[in-house]
């Protein structure tokens, strides 16, 4: 699933950000590097905690309104506790935060449109 059809799917129930674990699945799918999609398994496999930064980067950003609370929550993700190591720092198994930026603007430039609308 492609975030643009669960940001649209998500605005036309009503709700401008993910608000469940399931929900926030597809934005996270998606903000991996292509790599890191591959190799997830086998990363959960021997440490079932790998991607907890990546969670909670991505669960902080579903709440985020502007694009300067957006930078806040992108520089907390790169000093949070989990994302450091060889793995996340060199090989890059982690979510992209270029291609998160890029699919959280997209998201706030939609809430803005719709706003405009309704208003």
């Amino acid at each position: 699933m492609k975030l643009s059809s669960s940001i649209e799917s998500s605005e036309s129930h009503g709700c401008s950000r993910p608000t469940s674990p399931s929900a926030e699945r597809p934005f996270f799918l998606e903000a991996l590097y292509p790599h890191a999609r591959l190799f997830r398994g086998i990363l959960l496999f021997y440490e079932p905690r790998y991607f907890d930064a990546d969670h909670d980067l991505v669960t902080s950003i579903a709440t985020v309104k502007s694009r300067r609370e957006l930078s806040v929550e992108l520089h907390r993700f790169h000093h949070h506790p989990f994302n450091h190591g060889w793995l996340r720092r060199t090989l890059r198994m982690r979510i992209s935060t270029r291609r998160l930026r890029r699919l959280t603007e997209m998201r706030l430039k939609i809430n803005r449109s719709l706003s405009q609308v309704a208003a």
